[in-house]
């Protein structure tokens, strides 16, 4: 019996490589032999993934934070090919609760990111743009790469979204565009317009930090913005799917770096060769945080147990929690989860790792391996 262990992260309590080689631990005791492939979907935990998959180069930048705060970020170049997470340098984690200002915040240091990798020679570039605490459009992003945005009287716009209703110029003078230097691959499943009642800023703004005002104000400051960048791009990409991601970074990436938007789970598993891992065993565990209806929308759970069924191994849901209502016998041989009924949510994640343990050796006793 050879079994792949593929899984995501469980969010706030631990890595999908901890995950991974929780599970792979109890199984080898039991004389099981295991594969390890830790996941992630472009968010948060992307570059560790492929540091636990690939022989990676580890990067350390000074960057700016989303408040335009000098922090060091990390990314990875395997090969030529550098695997960035905007959520490094732009992250909502970055901030605290009372900092969380879209009007303000600012991708400045994604670009940072993106602008060093181009200046390493990397030839293909995976960005993740999951965790934003942005709402831009990028705007900070493109300034990094050389971008000048000014308002009527010449004057350079501040940081963050708000300012770009006083958008009156774009130079693109001295702006590297990313395409121009490497293959840009933007790893996202988020599938919001730039703006409108799906868009970034009313989709998302509002975990972002902003209220009622701000999301009008910031609405008004994308769509003005979109009309500038169609006046020198003479195409108009807000309405492109995945436009809205990370508060508008997704459009910046397309329309200004060139970028293509690819679905977050199949840019890492393609690059970790999931599908010929997958081939070449038994069965599959997978599993994540939390599962729930979102989950049944393609996340990584599923694009997981898709590539299983297509060639026709079993998959087993191992998830730190599994809503009830959840019906996931179309994709799963069997589902379990970590968190005992009598757990609190802060229980399930001070002893998730523990928690884990025991699932997956009940799981050994059900299967009878």
């Amino acid at each position: 019996m050879n079994i792949l262990v593929a899984c995501d992260s469980f969010k706030g309590s631990l890595s999908s490589a901890e995950v991974c080689g929780t599970i792979s631990e109890i199984l080898n005791k039991a004389d099981i032999d295991t594969i390890v492939c830790p996941l992630a979907d472009g968010g948060e935990g992307t570059v560790d993934a492929f540091r636990n998959a690939l022989k990676c180069e580890v990067k350390t930048v000074t960057v700016h934070d989303p408040l335009m705060r000098e922090i060091s970020a990390q990314y990875a170049i395997s090969e030529n090919t550098a695997i960035i997470e905007m959520a490094a340098a732009s992250g909502i984690t970055l901030l605290k609760e009372n900092e969380l200002n879209p009007e303000i915040t600012s991708t400045y240091g994604t670009g940072e990111l993106i602008l060093h990798a181009i200046e390493s020679g990397c030839t293909k570039i995976i960005i993740g743009i999951g965790g934003s605490a942005t709402n831009d459009g990028g705007k900070g992003c493109l300034e990094a790469l050389g971008a000048v945005f000014t308002d009527k009287n010449g004057t350079p716009l501040n940081p963050g979204g708000a300012s770009l209703k006083e958008l009156e110029s774009i130079d693109l003078t001295g702006f590297k565009r990313a395409s121009d230097y490497a293959e840009l691959i933007i790893a996202c499943d988020v599938t919001s317009p730039l703006f409108g009642e799906n868009g970034a800023t009313k989709v998302f703004a509002r975990q972002k930090g902003a209220d009622n005002r701000q999301i009008e104000k910031l609405e008004n400051a994308l769509i003005h913005f979109s009309e500038k960048s169609k006046e020198v791009l003479y195409e108009d990409y807000s309405t492109l799917s995945g436009t809205g991601a990370a508060g508008g970074l997704g459009f910046a990436l397309v329309a200004y770096c060139g970028g293509k938007l690819t679905s977050g789970f199949d840019a890492v598993s393609n690059a970790l060769s999931l599908e010929e891992k997958i081939k070449d065993c038994d069965l599959v565990i997978t599993g994540e945080g939390k599962t729930d209806n979102s989950t049944l929308s393609g996340k990584l759970p599923i694009g997981v147990a898709r590539l299983t069924k297509k060639h026709n191994k079993p998959c087993i849901l191992l998830s730190g929690d599994i809503e009830a209502a959840v019906d996931l016998s179309d994709y799963f041989y069997k589902a379990c989860k970590c968190r005992l009924p009598s757990d609190s949510t802060e229980d399930a994640i001070k002893n998730a790792k523990l928690r884990l343990i025991s699932a997956t050796e009940n799981l050994l006793k059900d299967l009878k391996f």
